[in-house]
């Protein structure tokens, strides 16, 4: 993978490698989703460094610890007795090792450590107490799931509350980034890599190496026989999901065709699933949870979900959705219906597009959506003292722009949320991007 460096990182990741070449014991917490940077990121911080990365999951626990205490011997030697029942064992005795040298540990999926090893957070924060000034050792917690990491070591019931010296996280690429990146021509091009990638430094290398250049070539790209973006999600969400994969793939296959609420979700696959979608929420942070603009958080009827990452919302509607043809390998099949679909897709993505937009390039603090049942608005974007409320509608052309519809529409906002002063009503189009 290509390694893009983000301007606004460099201090972090100059504070990574100031705390891997301290004399005493640094831990810090590094996020990022999968495909971010994070894993390319890490080891070119570390690179020249003595590192051992430990990546948690996919077997028994006895099996993860004989890889793990098998790498420990093969970098820091057999003289050295590094047998250990938990990570957390082995910690200490790296911890013991490194009282003298520099020994970069990374551990990746940490927030699954205690999916296998119960109480090693708990005997991990106890050792850490004890050890890190004993030691030159640096542990750098990885995780795909900030919510995850967050509720670690950020409340204070937390088993590892304020442990960490240190955090990084690892943000897509930002829209200006990736039009410069690819440098398209076309607004269509741009649209559909930003929703193939969402900014994420992996598929965005991938693509960038592939040397496309317009709409066509993005397809091809993603669907040929040798692109391992067909299979970059599922292997990710393999290891994030285990045995349970068959269930939440489901989920989110119903949520890439349109479905948004609890209800139609458990119509459409026959089942009860507010406990997965909560998971999918909070401990593997792939979904969101979204309100009208202005609603009361108490509010009941109106909640819907989405897919948080646009890139994973594509690879869902036509990857996962298409198994058969993704089985056989049926890449052109893929490409075609990709090709049929793409206006729709396009018009859909146009509006997260526009999001996440005024997220970067703005001084908004809130930004979402509002919608009743006779009417909706695409962007509401507002700052905490809510005197001024942007609103924003979007569509493919300017000639596809109904104003009679924008005006009703934002009549229903003022009505319905009680704001009438202050707003700004805008559209945008493909023009704009």
């Amino acid at each position: 993978m290509e390694y893009f460096r983000r301007n606004e990182q460099e201090r972090e990741l100059s504070r990574l490698r100031w705390l891997s070449e301290q004399q005493h014991g640094r831990m810090a917490v590094v996020t990022g989703s999968p495909g971010s940077g994070l894993s390319t990121t890490v080891r070119e911080v570390l690179r020249g460094f003595k590192v051992l990365a430990f990546r948690v999951g996919g077997k028994i626990p006895s099996l993860q610890m004989e890889e793990f205490i098998r790498q420990t011997e093969d970098l820091l030697g057999g003289d050295y007795d590094f047998t250990a029942s938990t990570p957390s064992g082995l910690i200490e005795k790296i911890a013991d090792y490194a009282k003298d040298i520099n020994i970069n540990v990374i551990i990746y999926n940490f927030e699954e450590l205690g999916r296998y090893w119960k109480d090693d957070y708990v005997a991990l924060d106890a050792l850490w107490r004890r050890k890190k000034n004993k030691t030159k050792m640096f542990l750098a917690l990885c995780s795909f799931s900030a919510s995850a990491m967050d509720r670690l070591w950020k409340n204070e019931t937390s088993p590892l509350f304020n442990t960490p010296d240190s955090e990084v996280v690892f943000p897509p690429l930002k829209i200006a980034e990736l039009k410069q990146i690819f440098g398209f021509s076309s607004s269509d091009a741009t649209l559909l890599a930003w929703s193939m990638t969402d900014g994420l430094a992996g598929p965005v290398s991938l693509l960038k190496n592939a040397g496309v250049s317009d709409v066509s070539g993005l397809a091809e790209a993603y669907f040929s026989a040798d692109s391992p973006l067909v299979h970059w999600f599922k292997s990710s969400l393999d290891r994030l999901f285990g045995r349970e994969g068959d269930v939440y793939l489901s989920i989110l296959q119903v949520l890439s065709g349109g479905v948004s609420s609890q209800k139609d979700i458990e119509s459409i696959l026959g089942m009860n699933v507010g406990g997965h979608l909560s998971k999918l929420e909070t401990v593997y942070d792939l979904i969101v949870r979204e309100r009208p603009a202005f609603a009361p958080p108490a509010s009941r009827g109106v909640v819907r979900y989405r897919i948080k990452s646009i890139a994973l919302e594509f690879w869902i509607k036509f990857v996962w959705t298409n198994i058969n043809a993704f089985s056989s390998k049926d890449y052109p099949r893929l490409s075609a219906l990709l090709s049929k679909e793409l206006p729709v897709w396009l018009d859909s993505a146009q509006v997260r597009y526009f999001h996440r937009k005024i997220q970067e390039e703005t001084q908004w603090q809130n930004i979402g959506s509002w919608w009743s049942k006779t009417a909706s608005m695409d962007i509401v974007a507002w700052n905490d003292g809510k005197k001024r409320i942007f609103l924003a509608s979007s569509c493919r052309r300017p000639e596809d722009f109904d104003e009679e519809k924008f005006k009703a529409s934002v009549n229903a906002f003022k009505i319905q949320s009680g704001k009438a002063g202050g707003l700004q009503a805008v559209y945008f189009t493909r023009n704009d991007i």
